[in-house]
C-alpha cells in the first residue's frame, strides 16, 4: 500500500547559516517521518518514491535546521540513486552526506567514519580502487580515534579495505589487512553472533585470496577453520556456508592433484 500524506504544505524557506526557516509551521511532517516513509518505499523496491521522500526529508531538515537528519537523508538518497544506476547523483549525495555529518557532529565523530565508509564502498563497486583505498584510510583513521583500535567496527572496515587492496592488485597489503581484521574479531572477550559472522567472512575472504595466489595449503587450512566456525553458528548464514564449502573443496582438490 502506498503511503499517503494527509496534508501537503508549501513553505518558502529563508535559509541562513543554520538553515533556519521562517516559514516552518508546528505540526509539519518531520524529517524523520519522511525518512521512514522513504525507507518503506526503498524496502519495497520503489526507488523513485523513496528518493522523493528522502529529498523531502533533506528539504524539511534544512528548513528546521536539523543537521543530523539532513545528513542521514542525504546518505540515504545516495544509496537509492546507486540502486537506480544514477551513479553521478549517488556519488554527489554520498559526498554531501560526509560534509553534512561533519557539520552536524564534528570531523572526528564516528558518523563521519561511517559516511566515508559508504563513499568508499561506492568507489569499490564502481571499480575506483584508488579512491576506495583512500576513503577507507580516512574512515579507519577517524574510527580508530572515536572507537579505539579493538572495536569490531574497525575489523569490518579493515576487511572492506582489504578487498579494495586485493582488487587493486596489492595482494600483500590485502593479506595484512585481512589478518588485522581477524585479529580484532578474535580479541573480543564476548563475541556476538554478528561479530563471529564477521570473523567468518574475513577468514573466507583470506582463503579466497590464498586461492587466487594458488597457495592451496594455506587456503585449505583457513577455509577449514571457517567451516568449523560456521558450523558452531548453525544456519546463521547458509549462503556463506555454501560458498566456503565450495572454496574449501577447490583447495582440497588442488592439493590432491599436486600429490
Amino acid at each position: 500500500m502506498r503511503s499517503k500524506l494527509v496534508h501537503v504544505w508549501f513553505v518558502v524557506c529563508v535559509v541562513g547559516p543554520a538553515f533556519a526557516c521562517v516559514g516552518c509551521k508546528v505540526g509539519f511532517i518531520s524529517p524523520e517521518d519522511y525518512i521512514q516513509m522513504g525507507k518503506s518505499f526503498q524496502n519495497k523496491g520503489d526507488y523513485e518514491q523513496a528518493a522523493k521522500h528522502f529529498q523531502m526529508a533533506v528539504d524539511r531538515a534544512r528548513c528546521t535546521g536539523d543537521k543530523w537528519q539532513r545528513a542521514g537523508a542525504l546518505e540515504l538518497l545516495g544509496v537509492v540513486y546507486y540502486a537506480q544506476g544514477k551513479y553521478t547523483e549517488a556519488q554527489s549525495h554520498l559526498e554531501q552526506a560526509v560534509a553534512a555529518f561533519k557539520e552536524a557532529k564534528g570531523p572526528d565523530d564516528v558518523s563521519v567514519a561511517v559516511a566515508i565508509k559508504n563513499l568508499a564502498w561506492f568507489h569499490l563497486q564502481r571499480g575506483n580502487y584508488s579512491e576506495a583505498k583512500s576513503s577507507y584510510d580516512r574512515a579507519l583513521d577517524i574510527a580508530d580515534k572515536a572507537l579505539g583500535p579493538a572495536h569490531p567496527q574497525l575489523g569490518v572496515l579493515k576487511n572492506d579495505q582489504a578487498l579494495a587492496y586485493q582488487l587493486d592488485g596489492d595482494l600483500a597489503g590485502a593479506e595484512r589487512l585481512f589478518w588485522e581484521a581477524i585479529s580484532i574479531f578474535e580479541s573480543l572477550e564476548k563475541p556476538s553472533e554478528n561479530t563471529n559472522l564477521a570473523l567468518a567472512n574475513s577468514l573466507r575472504n583470506l582463503g579466497r585470496l590464498y586461492l587466487e595466489q594458488k597457495r592451496w595449503a594455506e587456503a585449505e587450512a583457513v577455509l577449514k577453520r571457517t567451516l568449523g566456525l560456521l558450523k558452531g553458528l548453525g544456519t546463521a548464514d547458509a549462503d556463506l556456508h555454501k560458498s566456503v564449502l565450495q572454496d574449501h573443496e577447490r583447495a582440497v582438490q588442488a592439493l590432491e592433484e599436486k600429490r
